[in-house]
């Protein structure tokens, strides 16, 4: 008997309110006398009931572990909060501040569930890339002003 089978035969006598770590204890407690009565069955103990099949120890020790396709469904979670933070990150540093780039990365940890590093890269990319346009638009309006002022300057006298 595995730790995997009396999970599935907890899972199929009992209602759907139990959690998987009561599940869990639960299904320990069972492998626990199930190796006690293994051990009595066959009176040489631990080593006489592996011997004969009942793979006990490696029952005690697993843990289940996530399959191909939860890891997948998570990192496309991770993936789905990373480009919402990235589409949100501008309205945030609109309405708390450029210059106070510490409560921005504050507001994406807490809204897209990020750690640290994520935000303040996606706080920094942002912040640059606005810095950026805003030095372009600058610039295009300076170009705008003097191109004004060349087309303004003009002398008293006529161009005869």
């Amino acid at each position: 008997m595995h730790l995997g089978d009396i999970l599935d035969i907890l899972n199929e006598r009992c209602d759907s309110t139990l959690s998987l770590n009561d599940a869990m204890s639960m299904a320990r407690d069972i492998m626990g006398l199930h190796t006690v009565g293994m051990r009595e069955n066959y009176g040489e103990g631990y080593e006489q009931g592996y011997k004969f099949g009942h793979e006990v120890g490696k029952s005690l020790v697993s843990i289940p572990t996530p399959g191909e396709w939860e890891l997948k469904k998570l990192q496309n979670c991770y993936d789905m909060s990373i480009q919402s933070a990235r589409d949100n990150v501008r309205a945030y540093i609109n309405r708390i501040g450029a210059d106070k780039k510490i409560q921005v990365i504050k507001e994406v940890r807490a809204r897209h569930f990020l750690g640290l590093k994520e935000s303040k890269d996606i706080v920094d990319a942002a912040v640059e890339q606005m810095n950026r346009e805003q030095e372009e638009e600058l610039r295009h309006q300076q170009e705008l002003i003097a191109q004004a002022q060349d087309s303004a300057n003009y002398s008293d006298e006529p161009p005869f």
